[in-house]
C-alpha cells in the first residue's frame, strides 16, 4: 500500500486538490490550476487498485459499493492527514478519488464571510441554506461556521453528515457528528433522534428529497436552527428545488412553510482566475415583501426583489460578479465568461 501513501504525500505537499487511481490508467492529480497532470510513474493494475480498495473499504461498505456501484467514505492516513475518497466501477475496474481535505479548517474570517450570513447566526430557529455547483466549498463553509459557534458559543450542536470530513473537537461547545450509514441508519431517523437530544444547532450536509425537507420543518418549528446545503446554482433555483421535491399539490403547503421558516440563503460559485479560486456570491434574506412572493410561489418576483432590496444585504450572483471585475480580482474575459444574465447589471457597468 506504500505506493499509493506516496501519492497522498505528494498531494498534501502540493496541495493538489484531487488525486485519481483508476484501473488501467496513469495516476493523475488536478493541480493549482485546475488541470489534470499524471504523476510520473506507471499504468495502474487492476491487481494493486483491488488491493487499495480491500484496504480502504469495510465488509459492510464492500458490500455497499457492490450493490450500488459506488461509495463515498472519509479517511485518515496518518502523518498524511485526512480525505474523502470516492469509489466507484467503471470500465477497467475500480476507481478511487481522493478529495485533500485541509488538516486546519479555514477561520470563517478567510472565506471572507459576507457579514448578512453571519448575522443569522444569532437566529434560534429557522433554516439557513448554503448552495452552489459541484465542489463550490459548501462543506468547508458549513465546518467553518461550525468551529466559530465552537470557538465563542456555549450549545449543542448536532450534525448530520455523509460522510464526516471535518472532524470538530469540543471548544466552547459540544460538537456531536454523525455519519450517515454508521451512527445513524439515514437523515430522517437521525433527524427524528435531535428532536430528542437537547440540541440548539442542527448542521445537515444534504437536504436530497421531500420526506428529509419534511422533517427540516418539523425540527425548525420544535424551535431548532437548522444550516444545511443543496446543489444549486442560485438563490432562485435553490428554493425551486426544494419546492419541486414534492408533487404539485403539495407545493403551496410548502412554500407556506418557508416563507414561514427561511431565514436566509447564500449560493457561492468558486471562479478560477489565474491560480486562484475566487469565491463569488448570491444572497437571499427574507424581508416582509419577500416572505409574500415566497408564499405565493413567485420565484421571478424574488429575483427582482434581490435587485431592489440591498439594504438587508441581498445582492444577485452578476452584481457580486461585476464587484469582483471593478475591484481587479477577476480579469475582464473571466467577467464575460461567467456572468448569468447581463441585463440585471448593464446600468452598473
Amino acid at each position: 500500500m506504500q505506493y499509493f501513501l506516496e501519492y497522498l504525500q505528494q498531494q498534501r505537499e502540493n496541495n493538489y486538490s484531487d488525486t485519481h487511481l483508476l484501473c488501467g490508467t496513469f495516476p493523475c492529480f488536478r493541480d493549482a490550476n485546475g488541470l489534470i497532470n499524471k504523476f510520473n510513474t506507471h499504468i495502474l493494475s487492476s491487481e494493486k487498485i483491488n488491493q487499495l480498495v480491500n484496504f480502504l473499504l469495510t465488509d459492510k461498505e464492500k458490500d455497499k459499493l457492490r450493490q450500488t456501484g459506488s461509495i463515498i467514505i472519509s479517511k485518515n492516513f496518518d502523518k498524511i492527514g485526512r480525505y474523502r475518497v470516492s469509489i466507484f466501477y467503471q470500465t477497467n475496474g475500480y476507481g478511487c478519488i481522493f478529495r485533500l481535505i485541509p488538516n486546519k479548517l479555514p477561520h470563517i474570517q478567510d472565506l471572507d464571510m459576507p457579514s448578512p450570513i453571519i448575522n443569522l447566526l444569532t437566529q434560534t430557529h429557522g433554516i439557513i441554506l448554503i448552495t452552489g455547483p459541484n465542489n463550490s466549498g459548501k462543506t468547508t463553509i458549513l465546518n467553518s461556521i461550525i468551529d466559530k459557534i465552537n470557538t465563542n458559543e456555549t450549545k449543542n450542536i448536532i450534525t448530520l453528515e455523509d460522510p464526516i470530513e471535518y472532524v470538530h473537537r469540543m471548544k466552547k461547545s459540544l460538537v456531536v457528528q454523525r455519519e450517515i450509514g454508521k451512527h445513524t441508519l439515514s437523515y430522517i431517523d437521525g433527524m427524528r433522534d435531535i428532536l430528542k437530544q437537547d440540541a440548539d444547532m442542527v448542521f445537515i450536509s444534504e437536504i436530497k428529497n421531500h420526506e428529509s425537507m419534511d422533517m427540516v420543518i418539523q425540527l425548525c418549528e420544535s424551535g431548532y436552527l437548522v444550516i444545511t446545503s443543496l446543489h444549486a446554482t442560485d438563490t432562485k433555483q435553490s428554493i425551486e428545488r426544494i419546492i419541486k421535491m414534492y408533487p404539485p399539490e403539495y407545493q403551496n403547503t410548502i412554500q407556506k412553510h418557508l416563507s414561514l421558516i427561511l431565514k436566509g440563503v447564500m449560493c457561492q460559485e468558486l471562479i478560477r482566475n489565474k491560480d486562484k479560486l475566487i469565491p463569488c456570491r448570491e444572497i437571499l434574506i427574507p424581508d416582509e415583501s419577500i416572505k409574500l412572493l415566497l408564499e405565493s410561489g413567485d420565484l421571478k418576483g424574488i429575483h427582482n426583489e434581490i435587485k431592489t432590496s440591498h439594504q438587508s444585504g441581498n445582492i444577485l450572483f452578476d452584481e457580486y460578479l461585476l464587484a469582483l471585475y471593478k475591484k481587479g480580482d477577476i480579469d475582464k474575459d473571466i467577467f464575460e465568461k461567467r456572468v448569468h444574465n447581463i441585463k440585471d447589471i448593464e446600468n452598473m457597468i
